[in-house]
């Protein structure tokens, strides 16, 4: 079944192909935004393209990538190729740029050579003469389009007259001064084109007169790598960004720093200048925009990965670029009526879908109505901003979350909680695809994961910071109530609620076990041990618990049965030799039997049960490699009926209602039952495959629903014939599925 079902009911498309599907479409209950995708692939050469700019007057497009001889200008207006650069051993292009006025383009390459081409036509004009010795990795034009300046990877600066010179001599001259020691990663020149600022690895940003050919005052030495950098507009300051996150405000004038930015992130990989106003802004995990002369940061989008940054001339928009495979266009929206008046700022996004992997450039036309992006998929494309589709900004922004990080479903199939990477939450009804209530966060930071008790108003939250946070949810028009558990584990890897009694347990890396009162929130036992807990099971009537221990060293593995009344071991034994996995590795899971009599230990497809009160040795054992197998997905483990009766794994099911147990028994080697049992399994056949990006039932061969492109799956969840996802972009996706096909 193709993506039909991901198109909007309204389109064309949707009502012209969705009453020929063989098959009944499946229904996406969950109301999406659906982002702009109807973009033009100006160029697609399967190889990362680096870089993509508008001529000055935004009639013409420049594209090329690094270190190729592969460059090329297109037309703005009919998207056609005008020139595909040739006629001068250029070498692989490291750099390229637009003269002010357009009529120009200069090329630095990895053979270190500068060459002109015609601005308008592409047509080569001339090489200039060869006095760099390194690949020229920037250059610009300055001193209003007469002369060009190029820095090659030695931190060599040089100087070009535009016009040729009676000797070729005269026409390069080298800047004086002190050079930077380590690479120089930008380059930029002021608004009225004198100055140069360079920064670099070495951690400083130097200021050159441009006329003089030298350095003014001295280096404005920072605490990292400097990594991006420009000019204010009003050329009175100059802003750099550094790899450890931070951004410093220069004066030119006495280069004293003025501000420094504490950004919150880890590294600043976009920084761009707003052409009207006193606007900064900066990219890495989170966007966020500054006021340049006050410091104040004004408005903030979480969870970006931006990794380029581009203002319009107006600066009323900006697009920004992801290391997520989309681009955003962002409408920067002010507030405030006069001098005396309280101006904000605040931003909306429109996601731009059809790359497929990191974005390297971006670049709006001057006017706004163009916007091109240049990715690692090898294309350049571009979008015309009025054909954009009309999204509703304040719903796109509502999404609740910029990435999904985890997802849990209740037991009952009702209700579900998403949680976001800026640590935001959500309850949907999963039978509707509604959001009950809106989002809420907690105070204890990042989370790991989501569990739900046996009951659809309780569940669990294990965070970064080592705390568990109790969730309570009786009423959909509140918030749920929240309570902390400071368990002191050290970082928690499982969760687990016992049924009818009133305890949670909880594991760590710390190689420790706890079991707390759900009431007063208690440690009631603290189980210690030489070797991490790898997997931690409760039986259904809340009496017993067990645990396998993973020795990580010894690659073999210990199961230990407790009672949890009396927090007593019942009994604890090593995996011996002869019951060893025929594979090495960690133990899926460990499950009870409805009844508390069997223990199940799962790994990689094969399984043994073992009974609870007397664990020394498994009485029964399956494993996969005895049968016809395509492979079990990752993370499936065996679950018993309701009654206890049947055993299912994958798509087998297997009678264990008259095993013999006895310690004189012989292993019983477990065979699938051939009849059709498939109504007792309580698992949903429904699970996501994500290297062929589609949703499977377990019963079929072929993909019941290929995802679009811009879904990438991050969670899933399913129950009987419904599965929720939760994607990369933010997105929480609930889709139900005709039940005759599961």
């Amino acid at each position: 079944m193709s993506a039909l079902a991901f198109t909007p009911k309204r389109s064309i498309v949707y009502q012209t192909f969705a009453h020929r599907s063989l098959r009944p479409l499946p229904e996406i209950l969950t109301a999406d935004v659906e982002s702009s995708d109807n973009s033009r692939v100006l160029w697609d050469c399967k190889t990362s393209m680096s870089s993509v700019i508008f001529s000055p007057d935004g009639k013409r497009i420049l594209t090329y990538r690094v270190g190729e001889n592969t460059i090329r200008l297109y037309s703005a207006k009919s998207f056609k190729l005008i020139t595909a650069f040739e006629g001068a051993p250029v070498g692989g292009v490291e750099s390229a740029v637009f003269s002010f006025d357009g009529s120009l383009i200069a090329t630095g390459s990895n053979e270190a050579l500068v060459c002109l081409w015609d601005g308008y036509t592409g047509a080569f004009k001339e090489q200039l003469p060869r006095e760099h010795t390194k690949p020229i990795y920037h250059i610009a034009f300055a001193l209003s389009d007469s002369v060009i300046v190029s820095v090659d990877k030695k931190h060599q600066i040089m100087i070009w007259k535009v016009a040729p010179t009676r000797r070729a001599i005269h026409r390069r001259r080298e800047m004086k001064g002190p050079m930077h020691t380590a690479l120089v990663t930008r380059i930029a020149t002021s608004p009225d084109s004198k100055f140069l600022a360079t920064f670099s690895y070495d951690k400083t940003v130097k200021l050159w007169d441009i006329a003089a050919r030298d350095v003014i005052g001295a280096p404005m030495l920072g605490s990292a790598e400097v990594v991006r950098g420009a000019f204010s507009t009003d050329g009175a300051k100059v802003i750099a960004g550094y790899s450890d996150g931070t951004v410093r405000i220069w004066a030119v004038e006495n280069q004293a720093m003025i501000h420094c930015l504490e950004t919150g992130i880890q590294r600043v990989y976009a920084l761009a200048v707003s052409p009207k106003g006193n606007t900064v802004a900066i990219g890495g995990e989170n966007l966020t925009l500054w006021d340049i002369s006050t410091a104040e940061q004004l408005c903030i989008a979480e969870g970006q990965h931006v990794t380029c940054l581009h203002f319009n001339e107006s600066g009323n928009s900006l697009v920004s670029g992801s290391s997520r495979d989309h681009a955003t266009v962002w409408d920067i929206r002010h507030s405030g009526l006069g001098p005396d008046s309280d101006i904000s700022i605040s931003i909306k996004g429109t996601t731009l879908k059809g790359h497929t992997g990191y974005i390297n450039d971006v670049a709006s036309s001057p006017s706004g109505n163009l916007i091109a992006s240049a990715g690692f998929d090898g294309t350049v494309r571009v979008w015309e901003t009025d054909l954009i589709e009309d999204i509703d900004l304040d719903e796109f922004s509502s999404r609740p979350h910029q990435e999904v990080t985890n997802i849990a479903l209740s037991n009952d199939g009702t209700r579900l909680v998403s949680v976001g990477e800026s640590v935001s939450f959500q309850i949907w009804d999963f039978t509707t695809g509604e959001k009950v209530g809106s989002l809420f966060s907690s105070p204890e930071g990042k989370v790991r994961d989501v569990v739900f008790s046996f009951k659809r108003d309780l569940w669990a939250s294990s965070h970064q910071n080592g705390n568990v946070c109790l969730w309570h949810h009786e009423n959909d028009g509140l918030t749920p109530g929240m309570s902390v558990i400071h368990c002191e584990q050290g970082s928690i890897t499982h969760i687990v609620f016992s049924r009818d009694k009133p305890y949670i347990v909880t594991a760590s890396w710390n190689k420790s076990i706890c079991v707390w009162e759900l009431a007063s929130r208690a440690c009631v036992a603290r189980y210690d041990y030489e070797y991490r807990p790898s997997r931690v099971a409760v039986s259904a009537d809340g009496e017993n618990m067990a645990t396998v221990l993973l020795h990580e060293k010894e690659d073999k593995e210990d199961s230990r049965t407790y009672h949890l009344q009396s927090h007593k071991l019942v009994r604890g034994m090593p995996i011996k030799d002869e019951d060893a996995w025929k594979v090495s590795g960690v133990v899926d899971s460990v499950v009870f039997s409805p009844d508390g009599n069997t223990i199940v230990v799962s790994q990689r497809g094969n399984f043994k049960l073992f009974d609870s009160m007397n664990p020394l040795h498994p009485y029964a054992s399956f494993e996969e490699s005895l049968f016809q197998s395509s492979g079990i997905p990752t993370g499936w483990v065996p679950v018993f009926s309701v009654d206890g009766a049947y055993l299912f794994h994958w798509t087998w099911a297997f009678d264990v209602s008259k095993l013999s147990r006895g310690t004189q028994s012989k292993l019983t080697v477990l065979k699938p039952v051939k009849e059709d049992v498939r109504a007792h399994n309580p698992l949903s056949p429904l699970y996501v495959e994500g290297t062929t990006r589609s949703i499977y039932s377990m019963h079929w061969k072929k993909p019941m629903l290929l995802l679009p492109a811009d879904v990438t799956v991050y969670e899933s969840v399913a129950h009987k014939n419904t599965i929720a996802l939760g994607s990369s972009d933010g997105r929480v996706f609930i889709i139900r599925f005709s039940e005759q096909y599961l």
